[in-house]
């Protein structure tokens, strides 16, 4: 959007290959849209994580045009949607309006079996869901204000934040413990 002086704006579109997923390939070569977006579908989607063997990209989509309102799986290959994890209706409090500031980033375990990503201000469960991205089964590890969620790198554990605390878990979900005060996390490179 280009903001004019009298405070209105105009939409600017630019074409970069086609508008949707796009892969871009850093060797020069010609990206190339996997999952083509028009805005005409209706769908937003955001956050792509790709699986660790690279045939999967798992993102966040919402909107009439999405498969649902969820986290998406995504041949990398085809761009066909493979599965779709729904998230609960929205909640009528906590000030969500239905963007991408009650979901984030997922991360994948480092075997590629479980999709970790997390929301807030929807009805019932709120927090982290851990999925088997084979039979669907979801995890939940309930915590209010849940963001950046990330395995660590021998899949052995995961970290999350909640509330303004930054908490460490078995990366099945169970063991859940305080660590320190905090909003995001990363993990140390094991050198």
């Amino acid at each position: 959007q280009e903001w004019q002086p009298d405070g209105t704006y105009v939409d600017r579109s630019v074409d970069c290959a086609g508008d949707g997923l796009r892969i871009v390939p850093l060797d020069g070569g010609a990206p190339r849209v996997i999952l083509a977006m028009t805005p005409d579908d209706e769908a937003y989607y955001t956050n792509p994580s790709w699986s660790p063997d690279g045939t999967t990209i798992a993102l966040y989509g919402t909107g009439a045009g999405a498969p649902c309102d969820g986290y998406v799986l995504v041949n990398a290959a085809s761009g066909a949607t493979s599965q779709c994890f729904a998230l609960p209706d929205y909640s009528s409090f906590g000030g969500g309006c239905g963007g991408s500031s009650e979901t984030g980033a997922s991360d994948w375990s480092p075997d590629g079996r479980t999709l970790a990503y997390h929301w807030q201000f929807r009805q019932g469960e709120n927090g982290v869901a851990l999925v088997d991205v084979a039979t669907g089964q979801r995890h939940m590890i309930l915590s209010t204000g849940a963001s950046s969620v990330s395995f660590s790198p021998d899949g052995a554990h995961l970290v999350f934040a909640g509330a303004g605390y930054i908490w460490l878990a078995d990366a099945d979900g169970s063991g859940a413990q305080l660590l320190t005060e905090g909003w995001l996390t990363a993990w140390q490179p094991v050198l």
